[in-house]
């Protein structure tokens, strides 16, 4: 059985304040309404009678019967609408609906949205409630009308009826631990990455060697077998057969360090949120509910997926000596250059030059070009004056390499292709391309969580119970 179950029906009638007044002297029926006040809500008050009793009330708060009935002496609108709504005893319990101000603080939240997603005008409704307490399930009667006929049908919008208990959990849900929980741990995601500068991200001890070599040699796996063409999406045709070595990447870097824990966190949120699902709408073969945690994590797996692939196309696109510049930028600093022992002063200077037109062309600044040059000159053994050279070469008009003078300079710097290869593979994203992938995967989890809350309503479009 569902925990909120909503009835509803319309009526055309002869006389609205004879119907109205039907319905007020049920609903105020003192052995199953609670007469407490909104306004001076006090049960040992309330028990001694120090104030009167008031079961109906408005969007404003208490209302009388008779000043209901006074004003429509001249409402001639010949229709009127009432519905209950009705909840397990188990759920009232769970999301603290213990007063009568409870439940009008729900109405008051909810009834509003509904009449405008039923396309009321908001201003030309009047609405009241009446709680009843009489039974096992606590169930509040809803009345409301036009005061001049503006809506042209007289049945209620199917939408709006589904999506009404939708309104009701998630007014109720916000108020409960669970989304206290929620916005906890969404500040905590926030805090990790209200800095989008990558150089301080790495920081975090999610960027260890060892988780950074493994997600290195996933990603090289992954992208060499990945097709040039074609249409690489998540969810894409021609990812399924590599969608398998895809997750694994993802579920690697959800596994990582911190990550983990945001990640657990969110995991045991959808599953206590697809559960409270199935406990409304019940197990019937049309709920989707069943589906809402795979389909969640479908959701996140497929941002972090195509970012992997983002970066890849990225990395395809460029040609193949703007790839080799871009790591050659990277690692420059950290390779054990060492040339042969030239005995042609000539043939050192003519290196020398091209070793400054490759750190020109990689954008190194003339302070990492110093320390490059003294390292390349001290493992060579040669006699060389940096500073002079670097002076000489303030004029010199770097040229463009192509692609053979450019390996043909790195074996004579003591990387052949073979080395540079291997060291490609090592190195591979060291910087900021695996960054970049694990920091998206931080952010789409906080998108995620924050948006929970905006999604209920939306996804739940299954059959009403009570109809």
């Amino acid at each position: 059985m569902s925990s909120i179950i909503l009835t509803a029906r319309y009526r055309i009638v002869k006389n609205l304040k004879v119907e109205v007044s039907k319905w007020l002297n049920y609903v105020d029926d003192k052995d199953k309404a609670d007469p407490c006040t909104l306004n001076k809500e006090n049960s040992l008050i309330d028990e001694i009678g120090e104030f009167d009793d008031c079961t109906i009330w408005n969007y404003e708060g208490d209302v009388s019967k008779e000043d209901v009935k006074n004003s429509l002496d001249n409402n001639y609108s010949k229709r009127i609408w009432d519905m209950v709504l009705s909840f397990d005893p188990e759920y009232v319990n769970h999301y603290g609906l213990y007063r009568k101000k409870d439940f009008y603080d729900l109405t008051k939240n909810v009834i509003p949205k509904f009449l405008s997603n039923a396309g009321y005008d908001l201003n030309n409704v009047e609405w009241f409630c009446g709680l009843h307490v009489n039974t096992l399930h606590p169930h509040i009667h809803i009345m409301f009308y036009e005061n001049q006929k503006k809506i042209s049908h007289s049945k209620l919008p199917k939408h709006s009826l589904y999506e009404f208990k939708s309104y009701v959990h998630n007014y109720l849900s916000t108020n409960t631990l669970f989304y206290q929980q929620k916005e906890i741990l969404l500040k905590d995601i926030r805090d990790i990455n209200k800095n989008n500068n990558y150089s301080q991200v790495i920081k975090n001890n999610l960027f260890s060697t060892s988780f950074r070599k493994e997600l290195n040699h996933m990603l090289l796996d992954l992208y060499s077998k990945l097709p040039t063409t074609g249409r690489l999406q998540y969810n894409s045709k021609n990812m399924i057969p590599f969608k398998k070595d895809l997750d694994n990447i993802i579920t690697y870097i959800l596994a990582s360090n911190d990550i983990k824990y945001k990640f657990d966190s969110y995991q045991r949120l959808i599953i206590q949120h697809q559960k409270e699902l199935c406990d409304i709408y019940g197990n019937s073969v049309k709920n989707q509910n069943s589906m809402y945690v795979e389909n969640q994590l479908n959701k996140l797996y497929s941002k972090i997926g195509n970012e992997i692939l983002h970066n890849f196309k990225t990395y395809q696109s460029q040609d193949v000596l703007n790839k080799e510049y871009d790591f050659i930028s990277h690692n420059l600093m950290d390779m054990k250059l060492r040339s042969l022992n030239y005995k042609n002063k000539n043939n050192i200077l003519s290196l020398a030059k091209g070793l400054y037109s490759l750190c020109k062309l990689c954008d190194l600044n003339e302070f990492q070009i110093k320390i490059i040059f003294k390292n390349w000159v001290h493992r060579s053994h040669y006699n060389f004056d940096i500073q002079s050279f670097l002076n000489s070469m303030i004029f010199y008009n770097v040229q463009e390499m192509n692609l053979n003078e450019y390996h043909d300079l790195m074996k004579k710097l003591g990387y052949s292709y073979e080395r540079l290869y291997k060291l490609k593979n090592k190195n591979f994203y060291k910087e900021i391309h695996y960054k970049k992938i694990v920091h998206s995967a931080l952010m789409s989890l906080d998108h995620e969580l924050s948006e929970e809350e905006k999604k209920i309503i939306n996804q739940l479009n299954y059959e009403l119970e009570g109809f």
